[in-house]
């Protein structure tokens, strides 16, 4: 398989620390309204810049190796019978599931998170994992679970905006994206490795699951990519197309460029563009389809144990919006995330009680008073880390269902 990018594994050494950000001036609002509305805006442009690839018989010489119907569905429809008893986790106790949203640099909530449930002391082994966006980078640590929080942190925290993305000036106007994501590719590389790819193999082989979410934009639909079933595969490019589905899982559309991926399909080779899962949901436990049929994903066991994590805050602040089209653009956007971020939370409420599951939510509470002054600001990520962390380790971000909690962090009067 031809990759439509290059990954290479980076030593430690050459990955460079952030600097420190003291000082610095807040990012200019144009700039920042900018990436809202390139962000918002469909991202059509960005396919129709790729010459279409008409699907072609495979024939032995030219075969991309990766079969990529063997380790991925439709998240909307849900997957075939076969997928769905593969997808299933074996556990013969009740399940425990965790959901990561997106939430870009707010990510750094979640990673506190684990890290303070982990020195509590009573985090669970999760049966299935699901991430989108900044959480399908979170998911496989989540996955495979404590050992794993000191690089969480280290993602989260120990990185500034030059070790993330590289502005690509007025090029990106009229290109794929404002943002060149070749530094956030080197960190996938570095920490999801193959040591890495071998644990998610192995836990996969025991009876979990781990699920990502992209966008097909030239379907216009979310892909949910099952990573344990492509850990397992033993195809010699699994690692790189990995790689590739958390960088196209957390690629806003619009602001950052969309990913290539090739692969086999139905019998032929195909090229499709992918984007952020966001852009079609932000948290993902289980297919639509199934939410409206009443099916479990969980299958014989009702009485799930599901933990919501949400990368973001679920309430609003009152703020003042200049009367400027790009300063309405940029509230709007933010506004438009959060609601979605919210419906999702609603259904997956109204889903749990109606099937007896143990809902658990945890978001960013209004408490927080921390400002972001440019992408990936590392002093913004270093606080909402230590937020989360401590809010974790004190028993506090958690909030019931059954009791209400789980509202107050939506509806706060």
């Amino acid at each position: 398989m031809t990759a439509g990018f290059s990954i290479s594994p980076t030593p430690s050494s050459r990955l460079r620390k952030a600097r420190s950000l003291g000082g610095r001036k807040a990012a200019d609002p144009t700039r920042r309204a900018l990436l809202a509305l390139l962000g918002a805006s469909s991202a059509a442009a960005c396919a129709e810049i790729r010459p279409p690839l008409t699907a072609q018989a495979l024939t032995a010489t030219d075969a991309p190796t990766i079969d990529l119907d063997a380790v991925r569905f439709w998240a909307d429809k849900g997957p075939t019978p076969a997928q769905l008893a593969a997808m299933r986790p074996a556990s013969e106790q009740t399940p425990h599931v965790l959901a990561l949203s997106g939430g870009a640099e707010d990510g750094a909530f979640g990673a506190g998170v684990l890290n303070g449930w982990s020195d509590r002391g009573d985090r669970p082994v999760f049966d299935l994992v699901t991430g989108v966006s900044t959480g399908a980078f979170i998911a496989p640590f989540a996955y495979l679970g404590p050992r794993h929080d000191a690089a969480l942190r280290e993602i989260y925290t120990a990185y500034g905006p030059e070790d993330v993305v590289r502005s690509r000036g007025l090029r990106g106007l009229l290109g794929e994206g404002l943002y060149d994501t070749a530094p956030l590719a080197r960190l996938i590389a570095h920490y999801v490795d193959k040591p890495l790819l071998d644990e998610i193999a192995e836990a996969h082989a025991s009876g979990r699951r781990l699920f990502v979410v992209t966008t097909n934009l030239d379907a216009n639909r979310p892909v949910a990519w099952n990573l344990g079933a492509l850990a397992t595969s033993g195809d010699p490019q699994r690692l790189t197309l990995m790689r590739e589905v958390i960088l196209a899982s957390a690629s806003i559309p619009g602001v950052f460029p969309p990913v290539l991926i090739e692969g086999a399909s139905s019998g032929a080779a195909v090229q499709e563009l992918h984007v952020d899962g966001g852009a079609i949901m932000q948290i993902f436990i289980m297919p639509e389809r199934m939410i409206a049929s009443g099916a479990l994903l969980t299958g014989a066991a009702p009485d799930a144990s599901v933990y919501l994590l949400v990368n973001n805050s679920l309430t609003t602040r009152h703020q003042l919006v200049e009367s400027a089209a790009l300063s309405v653009l940029e509230r709007s956007f933010s506004t438009m995330v959060r609601s979605s971020v919210r419906a999702s939370v609603v259904a997956a409420l109204a889903f749990a009680r109606a099937n007896g599951a143990t809902l658990r939510l945890a978001a960013v509470g209004p408490d927080f008073k921390g400002e972001l002054t440019e992408r990936f600001d590392s002093a913004y990520m270093q606080a909402l880390f230590a937020y989360g962390r401590n809010a974790a380790r004190r028993g506090e971000a958690w909030r019931m269902a059954e009791d209400g909690g789980a509202e107050r962090l939506l509806w706060v009067e």
